[in-house]
C-alpha cells in the first residue's frame, strides 16, 4: 500500500513539475491611434528576428485589447504590430509576460506616379492655352514678366497689354473681369504661383448678345488658377540705409466661384510708384493739355522708378465682385493716393531760329504733394439676349507744388495748386433677336477744375508789349465741362457679311475763366484786358456711323464710315466775340487682310480724316500755362486734313520658331491755322496764325523674334521716321525736317539654373531746323543665378545710357544687385537689394525738339541697401 502511494504522489509532482515547465508567458495591452481611438484588427507577431519566423499571433479585439502567448526557449523575442491605416512598430521583448500599450502613426501611401505630359501651347478654336509651368522662368517676379514671353504680347512700360499690336479688350481671372481695366494690379501683384494657364482669346466679344455678330479684332487674357477656390496674398516689409528707408505692402485676393476681391495697403519711400497700377487701361488716353503746370525737373525714362524717384507714397485699393445670378454681376472699385515727391535737377534749353538763338540755364528744386480718390459702382447683366451696362464713377485730385528755382542765374519761386474733380455715368443695354442687335448707350460727364500757379518775379514776353518784369504774379484759372453722348445702333450678320449702323447724338459744354493778377507793390501794371478770359464753347453734334466687313478663310474686308455735323457755338463775354459754324466731320477708312495657307497676314489700310482741331478750347486772352511761357488760341476753328496709307505683313505661326512683322505707314495732313512759336532771350509764347501748310509723315517698323534654340531667343525691333512739316518762328515761316531711325537687339539665354539678358540700343535723331545729329547708345543687362543647395539666387543689373552730339556728350552708369533666399521653412523671402552700387548722382540725358536743343539731368538716389522679408500666402 506504501508503494502504490509513493508511485501516486510521484506521479502527480510530475504532472505539476511538466505543467509548469510547459505553460507560456503572455503579452498583454491596447493598441491605440495617436489619437487615442482604439485600433480594431491590428495584428500582433512574435518572431525569432526582424526577418524571422512567426512564432506566434493575436489580433485585437473592438476595445483594441490583445493577448499575445509568448513561445518557450527562447531569452528574447522581436514582437512587431500592423495595421491597414498606421505604420508598423516593432520592438525587441525579454521573453516574460507583460502589459504594453501601442500607439501607432498614421499611415502615409505612395501610389505609383503617372507623369502627365502637356504640350506647352494648345489652340482650342480661337483660344490659345499656354501651360505656365513650361512658360514661367526661375527668374520671373511677376505674370507681367511671363506675360512677355507669350508670342505676339507686348507690355508696355505703364503695363499696357497688347496682342498683335492691339490693346486686349478684356483681362479675365477665371472668366470674370474684376479689375475692370486696372489689370496691373493683377499682374504685378498676383503670384505667378496661383496660375495654372494663360489664354488669349483671339478676337473676343465680351457681349455675349453680340457673340456672333460682331467680331472685335482685338484679343482677351483669361487666367486660369489651380484651384477654382483659391486665396493668394502677399505680406511684405523692409527697411534700408542711405536715407532711412522703408517699404510694407499687403495684398490680398480671393476667388470663388461667386465672388472675386481684392485688397491692397502700401507704404514706402523708396521710390516705388504703385499708384501707376490703378490706371485704368480700357479707357482711352486724354492728350489734353494741362491749363496750367509747375516747373519741374524731367524725370528721367527707361528707368525703374526705384533708382531716381525721391518720394513717400501711401496707397490703398479695394475690388470686389459679386455673381448676383450666373449672368450678372455687381462690382466694386476703388483707390486712394498721397504721395509726396521731391524734385531735383535741371535743364539748359537752346531755342534757335535762321537768325538768333535764346539759352535757357535752370536749376530746379520742388515739392509735390499729390491726392487721388477714386471710386466706381458697376452692374452688369450679360445673357444671350440680353444685355445691360450701368456704371458710376467718382474722381477727385489735388496738386500742390512748391518750387525753388534759378533760372539764368536769377531765383524764381513757384507756389502751384490745382483741384479737380469728376462725375461719369454710363448706361447701356443691348436686346438680341436672332442675329440681329439692338443697343441703346449713353453717357454723362461732368467736370470741375480750379488751378493757381503764382511766380515772383514774372518776365512778361508776350508780341503785343513791351517787356515787363513783375515782382510777383498769381494765373488762376477755372474750367467746367459738360459732356452727353447718347446713341442707338443695329448690328446684323448674315453669312459673312456683318453690319452695323449706329445714329446717336452727342453735347458738349464748356466754360474757361482765367485772370493774371500782378502784386500792387509792383511798378508796373498789367493791361488786364489781354490776360483774363471768360469764354463758352458748345457742340451740338447729330452723328451717324456705319461699318461693313466680310470674312471669308482668308480674305477680311472692313469699310467704315462715320459722318457728324458740328454745330459750334463760341462765345467771349470779355471781347463781345461770338463764331458760329456748323462743320461736317467724317473720317471714311478701308482695310483688308489676306491670310496666307501658312497663317500669315498682309493687309492693307486706307483713311480720310476731314475734322477740326478739339484737344484744346478756344481763347483769344493769353494764359502762363508755365513760367515764361504764355500761350494762346485764335477765335476760329482749325480745320484739317488728313490721308493715312498703311501696309503690314506678319508671319506668327506658333509651331515655328521665327516671328515676324514688318509696318509701313504715310500720313499726310494740312490745316488751316499754324502754331507761331515766337521767344527771346526772357521767354517765349505760343498763338495760331491764319497759314494753310500740309505735313507729311513716313514710317517704317520692324518686329523679328527667333527662338534660336530650347533656351536661347534674339527680338530684334527697327524703327525710322521721316516727318516733314512747316512751322512759325518769330514771323518768319519754315519748314521742318526730322527723321529718327532706332535699333533695338534683345538677348536672353536660359540656362539650368541661370538667365542672362542683353539689350543693346541705338538711336539717331536728325532735325535740320536745330542743325543738330544726336545719337543715344543704351545698353540693358541683367543676369540671374539660382545657388546650389538651397541657398537661394542672386540678381545682377546694369543700364548704360550715353546722350552724344556736336554740343555735349552724357553718359550714366547704373548698377544693382540684389539677393534672395527662402527662410523660416520656405515660408518667407529674404531679399537683400543694393541700388546704384556706382554712386551716379544724376541721371543726365539731351534732346531735340523742332527747334529747340535740350540738356537735362535729374538727381538719383544714392547708394541703398535694403532689406525685407516677404510671404506669400
Amino acid at each position: 500500500m506504501r508503494h502504490h502511494l509513493l508511485l501516486l504522489i510521484f506521479f502527480f509532482a510530475a504532472c505539476y513539475f511538466g505543467t509548469l515547465w510547459g505553460q507560456k508567458n503572455q503579452l498583454t495591452g491596447i493598441v491605440t491611434e495617436i489619437s487615442g481611438e482604439p485600433l480594431v484588427g491590428a495584428n500582433l507577431m512574435a518572431k525569432d528576428g526582424l526577418e524571422g519566423n512567426i512564432l506566434a499571433f493575436a489580433i485585437t479585439d473592438s476595445k483594441g485589447r490583445y493577448q499575445l502567448l509568448l513561445p518557450p526557449g527562447l531569452d528574447s523575442l522581436w514582437v512587431e504590430v500592423k495595421h491597414l491605416t498606421q505604420n508598423a512598430e516593432g520592438k525587441w521583448l525579454p521573453n516574460r509576460s507583460q502589459e504594453l500599450n501601442w500607439q501607432l502613426l498614421p499611415r502615409t501611401y505612395e501610389l505609383p506616379t503617372m507623369e502627365v505630359t502637356q504640350q506647352a501651347v494648345t489652340r482650342r478654336g480661337d483660344t490659345l492655352i499656354f501651360d505656365v509651368a513650361q512658360l514661367r522662368e526661375k527668374s520671373d517676379q511677376n505674370i507681367e514678366q511671363l506675360l512677355q514671353r507669350i508670342p505676339g504680347i507686348t507690355v508696355s512700360p505703364e503695363g499696357q497689354i497688347s496682342y498683335e499690336d492691339l490693346p486686349i479688350s478684356k483681362f479675365y481671372i477665371e472668366g470674370l473681369d474684376l479689375l475692370e481695366g486696372r489689370y496691373a494690379i493683377a499682374t504685378r501683384n498676383l503670384s505667378v504661383d496661383a496660375i495654372r494657364d494663360v489664354e488669349i482669346l483671339e478676337r473676343h466679344q465680351p457681349i455675349r448678345a453680340l457673340d456672333s455678330i460682331i467680331v472685335p479684332p482685338n484679343a482677351a487674357i483669361n487666367l486660369r488658377l489651380k484651384s477654382s477656390i483659391t486665396f493668394a496674398g502677399t505680406m511684405e516689409g523692409g527697411l534700408g540705409l542711405s536715407p532711412a528707408l522703408y517699404d510694407a505692402q499687403g495684398t490680398g485676393f480671393g476667388f470663388t466661384r461667386q465672388q472675386q476681391f481684392n485688397a491692397i495697403g502700401s507704404v514706402n519711400n523708396i521710390g516705388k510708384r504703385r499708384a501707376n497700377d490703378y490706371q485704368n487701361f480700357y479707357e482711352d488716353t486724354d492728350f489734353r493739355l494741362p491749363l496750367l503746370s509747375p516747373t519741374l525737373a524731367r524725370k528721367p525714362f527707361g528707368l525703374p522708378t526705384e533708382a531716381y524717384l525721391d518720394n513717400q507714397e501711401y496707397t490703398g485699393s479695394l475690388s470686389f465682385l459679386r455673381k448676383i445670378k450666373d449672368q450678372s454681376q455687381f462690382k466694386l472699385n476703388g483707390f486712394v493716393v498721397t504721395d509726396a515727391i521731391d524734385f531735383q535737377g535741371g535743364n539748359t534749353t537752346v531755342f534757335r531760329d535762321d537768325n538768333n538763338a535764346a539759352t535757357f540755364s535752370e536749376s530746379l528744386v520742388a515739392r509735390q504733394q499729390i491726392d487721388r480718390l477714386n471710386g466706381r459702382l458697376l452692374y452688369e447683366i450679360n445673357r444671350k439676349r440680353f444685355y445691360l451696362n450701368s456704371t458710376v464713377e467718382v474722381e477727385a485730385n489735388q496738386d500742390e507744388t512748391l518750387g525753388d528755382n534759378v533760372v539764368n542765374g536769377a531765383f524764381v519761386p513757384e507756389q502751384f495748386g490745382q483741384e479737380d474733380w469728376e462725375v461719369d455715368g454710363n448706361f447701356q443695354a443691348i436686346v438680341r433677336h436672332k442675329q440681329k442687335a439692338f443697343q441703346l448707350w449713353g453717357n454723362l460727364n461732368y467736370q470741375e477744375q480750379d488751378v493757381a500757379l503764382a511766380v515772383a518775379p514774372l518776365v512778361v514776353s508776350v508780341p503785343e508789349l513791351p517787356l515787363l518784369t513783375l515782382d510777383t504774379a498769381r494765373q488762376t484759372a477755372r474750367r467746367t465741362a459738360l459732356t452727353g453722348n447718347v446713341y442707338t445702333s443695329l448690328a446684323t450678320r448674315k453669312g459673312r457679311w456683318q453690319a452695323s449702323g449706329r445714329v446717336g447724338l452727342k453735347f458738349e459744354r464748356e466754360t474757361l475763366g482765367s485772370i493774371l493778377q500782378e502784386d500792387r507793390s509792383g511798378s508796373e501794371r498789367l493791361p488786364a484786358a489781354l490776360f483774363q478770359n471768360d469764354t463758352r464753347q458748345r457742340i451740338l453734334r447729330p452723328y451717324f456711323y456705319q461699318q461693313l466687313k466680310r470674312e471669308t478663310d482668308r480674305h477680311f474686308w472692313t469699310l467704315t464710315l462715320p459722318l457728324s455735323l458740328d454745330l459750334f457755338s463760341y462765345e467771349d463775354r470779355l471781347r463781345r466775340g461770338a463764331l458760329r459754324q456748323n462743320l461736317l466731320v467724317t473720317k471714311p477708312g478701308l482695310g483688308y487682310s489676306y491670310r496666307f495657307p501658312k497663317g500669315q497676314f498682309l493687309s492693307f489700310g486706307y483713311s480720310f480724316n476731314l475734322d477740326y482741331q478739339r484737344d484744346n478750347q478756344l481763347f483769344e486772352g493769353y494764359i502762363l500755362r508755365r513760367n515764361r511761357f504764355f500761350d494762346r488760341t485764335a477765335a476760329d476753328v482749325n480745320r484739317s486734313r488728313a490721308h493715312q496709307l498703311s501696309v503690314s505683313f506678319r508671319g506668327n505661326n506658333l509651331a515655328s520658331t521665327l516671328r515676324y512683322q514688318t509696318n509701313l505707314s504715310a500720313g499726310f495732313t494740312s490745316t488751316d491755322l499754324l502754331a507761331e512759336a515766337s521767344f527771346d532771350a526772357t521767354g517765349q509764347s505760343q498763338s495760331l496764325v491764319q497759314e494753310r501748310n500740309t505735313r507729311r509723315r513716313y514710317a517704317w517698323g520692324n518686329r523679328l523674334v527667333w527662338a534660336v534654340s530650347s533656351g536661347f531667343e534674339l527680338r530684334l525691333n527697327t524703327e525710322y521716321t521721316l516727318a516733314n512739316y512747316p512751322i512759325v518762328l518769330n514771323g518768319r515761316v519754315s519748314r521742318q525736317f526730322y527723321d529718327q531711325f532706332s535699333l533695338k537687339l534683345e538677348m536672353e539665354q536660359v540656362f539650368s539654373s541661370a538667365v542672362f539678358r542683353l539689350s543693346p540700343e541705338l538711336v539717331r535723331t536728325f532735325s535740320d531746323l536745330a542743325s543738330l545729329v544726336q545719337w543715344q547708345e543704351k545698353l540693358g543687362g541683367s543676369y540671374y543665378q539660382k545657388l546650389p543647395d538651397g541657398w537661394g539666387a542672386t540678381r545682377l543689373q546694369y543700364t548704360y545710357q550715353n546722350f552724344r552730339n556736336d554740343d555735349r556728350t552724357a553718359t550714366t552708369n547704373l548698377l544693382s544687385m540684389s539677393y534672395e533666399r527662402k527662410v523660416f521653412d520656405d515660408n518667407w523671402e529674404l531679399r537683400l537689394v543694393a541700388r546704384n552700387l556706382l554712386g551716379t548722382e544724376t541721371y543726365q540725358w539731351s534732346g531735340i525738339d523742332v527747334y529747340a536743343v535740350s540738356a537735362s539731368s535729374f538727381r538719383l538716389r544714392p547708394r541703398q541697401l535694403f532689406v525685407s522679408l516677404k510671404r506669400t500666402l
